[in-house]
């Protein structure tokens, strides 16, 4: 009896370690981070399009990794402000939940200014066309692009107070990306 619990224990050590299906912390990185780049000062997004015309299928890779990039950076934001309102005593008050959404709309859905296109991979000879994309953003022009997001998005919210506390910490708050 002992045997057969032995192996399967056994098992599922062996596959965790050939899938890495250990645990990670949220703090090694940040969605839309490859691994790699987790001490790197810039976001990285990776974008995928496939489409039977070569240029569609670039502009699909390009915009997706940009958005996947502004995923990022809008989940930084959200831990920064988050951070701050726990620090004001009111953890996920209306004024931040409020903002966040506003921040998080006007990051996704807009052009991300200073997100470039680093590189492409992918196979360019025949249809269907398959490539990918890798979109870069230095730590920099991440905060002026969140800055310039909350700067937009508070005009909506009667506490401003909550906002420009967040303004003049926020290359403090997002830190080293």
């Amino acid at each position: 009896m002992r045997l057969p619990i032995l192996l399967f224990l056994a098992g599922i050590v062996v596959w965790c370690a050939f899938t890495s299906c250990a645990p990670r912390m949220a703090a090694d990185r940040w969605p839309g981070q490859p691994l790699q780049a987790v001490a790197s000062p810039r976001l990285e997004g990776l974008g995928t399009g496939k489409a039977t015309d070569p240029s569609l299928a670039r502009d699909l890779a390009d915009s997706r990794a940009c958005r996947n990039l502004a995923t990022a950076l809008e989940a930084r934001v959200r831990v920064a402000m988050t951070h701050l309102d726990s620090l004001r005593g009111m953890p996920n008050g209306p004024t931040q939940r409020g903002l966040g959404e506003g921040v998080g709309n006007l990051l996704r859905n807009t052009n991300l200014v200073g997100c470039r296109i680093e590189r492409r991979l992918g196979s360019h000879s025949k249809p269907p066309f398959s490539l990918q994309s890798v979109a870069v953003m230095d730590s920099a022009e991440a905060v002026e692009a969140a800055r310039a997001a909350v700067e937009s998005a508070r005009a909506y919210f009667p506490d401003t107070a909550f906002a420009d506390t967040l303004l003049s910490r926020m290359p403090s708050l997002l830190g080293k990306l």
